[in-house]
């Protein structure tokens, strides 16, 4: 019969090529599941390999996106292969692309696919033959923030939605990042969010409730994962090339954000006398001097790691 491949939201479910070339990580793989199907004794599938995304929502991208930014991001899917890319391209239909991928690693493990590769719901009748989980979500938070990756951050929020109110669609999601800045003290209506990846034009937060956020997150027991998921200046991620040869480079551990009308870079960085200082800078126009922007906040950063503060070492 049919082989269905049913998808919870993982964001890095991919090709083993895909994991070495552009994630740099080992996660959830089609050739483990290709594996364990023929460790179960199947040789042959008379069916087809079916897509089951119906875990979050049909809405592959965000209606409040400008036109083009799709293309920085999506298809969202509860089932996606590779992140929906394919030669470089978007492909239309996530799931049937990822029940593909699933086809191909079946039939290179020697196992024969009659049909070819779709959608379907599970059925309630269908038994279980093998079930993969991503990395872990340090792991999985170390790629969206270094590498500012779009589609995990628009996944992981469809993923918070799901988990905690049901849904599994943005405009929840949004509701779970609310309900978390809240409790971290940062002010109802200071905010709006609209995505998880910050591309949508109408997402607004002021440099004080960011740095608040910063400060907030410093006392929790999980700060190093979190720290550690941050770009470092002059070292990984998108400030691999920023920084360098500086007092900043190697210390400066950052979120950067650009866009035609922004860029921003927020984070932490070590003083010269060893306080760790929380900072955020938000430069807005339309359209931006990315180059002058972006200078402007390497020498404020630098400048934080080259200052001797007064009072305790506490995060400032």
């Amino acid at each position: 019969g049919d082989l269905y491949l049913v998808g919870r939201g993982d964001p890095s479910l991919s090709t083993r090529a895909y994991q070495k070339d552009t994630l740099e990580m080992k996660t959830a793989s089609f050739e483990t599941f290709a594996r364990q199907v023929k460790r179960a004794g199947i040789r042959r599938i008379e069916g087809r390999v079916l897509g089951d995304a119906s875990w979050f929502d049909k809405l592959t991208t965000i209606p409040t996106w400008k036109n083009g930014l799709h293309l920085e991001c999506g298809p969202l899917s509860a089932l996606s292969g590779d992140q929906g890319l394919e030669d470089g391209n978007r492909v239309a239909a996530p799931a049937t692309f990822a029940a593909r991928l699933m086809t191909q690693a079946l039939r290179k493990a020697g196992i024969t696919v009659e049909g070819k590769p779709g959608t379907g719901k599970l059925p309630e009748s269908a038994d279980l033959v093998d079930q993969q989980y991503s990395a872990s979500l340090r792991a999985v938070l170390k790629r969206m923030n270094k590498e500012s990756d779009n589609f995990f951050a628009e996944m992981i929020l469809k993923g918070l939605g799901k988990d905690h109110y049901g849904e599994g669609s943005t405009s929840v999601g949004t509701r779970a990042s609310k309900d978390a800045l809240h409790a971290l003290g940062v002010r109802t209506g200071t905010y709006v969010i609209q995505d998880g990846s910050g591309l949508s034009y109408g997402n607004r937060m002021t440099a004080q409730g960011l740095v608040k956020l910063l400060g907030a997150m410093r006392q929790r027991d999980d700060f190093e994962d979190f720290y550690d998921s941050l770009a470092i200046a002059g070292k990984d991620g998108t400030l691999r090339d920023r920084m360098r040869g500086t007092a900043a480079a190697g210390n400066a551990h950052a979120k950067t954000g650009t866009l035609n009308i922004a860029i921003c870079l927020s984070g932490y960085v070590t003083s010269a006398n060893d306080h760790l200082v929380a900072f955020a800078i938000l430069m807005n126009d339309d359209p931006i001097d990315w180059w002058r922007a972006m200078k402007a906040q390497d020498d404020i950063v630098v400048a934080l790691a080259k200052a001797s503060l007064p009072g305790a070492t506490v995060l400032t």
